[in-house]
């Protein structure tokens, strides 16, 4: 099997940084609004410059921007 290599911390900070801007655009910025609702370092991806990008997207909900508050009536996501 193939040996996995470590990540220095100064790169796995960079993938956390990444990873928190862009569920921030999906929450508040994008023009959808979306809560990913399953969100864990599977669902991370990593290309060759070890740019985060968010995937599993299955459950995932849309909600209006108006600030009204979100009404969620169940758990969803993985569970460890």
């Amino acid at each position: 099997p193939e040996k996995r290599k470590s990540l220095d911390w100064e790169t796995r900070f960079n993938i956390i940084i990444e990873s928190a801007r862009a569920i921030l655009y999906l929450h508040r910025d994008s023009r959808l609004n979306i809560f990913h609702r399953d969100l864990k370092a599977a669902n991370v991806l990593l290309d060759e410059q070890m740019t985060a990008k968010i995937s599993g997207f299955g459950i995932a909900i849309m909600f209006s921007g108006d600030n009204d508050p979100i009404t969620i009536d169940r758990i969803a996501g993985t569970l460890y």
